[in-house]
């Protein structure tokens, strides 16, 4: 994805896009640092087999409908009960920037109910 991106800002800087301006692509060791930063900090895809309450449950199935129209599911241990609050809000927020339908309120609870069952635990 990385490369993708590198050689479509590449095109850019040479004024094949002139409405958006000039557009240097990074160097090499921008590159280096941005994929470092990537891999370190990426979303984790969940493992289904981990979690048959995708299926057998309503929270996890509102989960596994919901967040699946936009991305991949992620994994529910890469955030504590209380940041899965923060990321609910963000998600609702790209939503609506991206024309998306916002889910009910009970749905966006038991989406929460889900994430925040099998969230990383708080730290003490």
């Amino acid at each position: 994805m990385l490369e993708r991106m590198t050689t479509r800002m590449e095109h850019m800087s040479g004024g094949m896009m002139g409405m958006m301006g000039r557009i240097d692509a990074p160097s090499s060791t921008e590159r280096h640092t941005l994929l470092a930063y990537l891999q370190r900090h990426a979303q984790q895809a969940i493992d289904p087999a981990k979690y048959p309450e995708l299926q057998n449950t309503a929270a996890g199935r509102a989960f596994s409908t919901t967040c699946s129209r936009c991305h991949a599911l992620p994994e529910p241990r890469q955030h504590t009960a209380i940041e899965w609050i923060g990321v609910e809000g963000r998600m609702q927020r790209n939503m609506d920037i991206m024309g998306r339908s916002i889910p009910s309120e009970a749905t966006l609870q038991k989406i929460l109910e889900f994430l925040q069952k099998h969230a990383t635990p708080e730290a003490h």
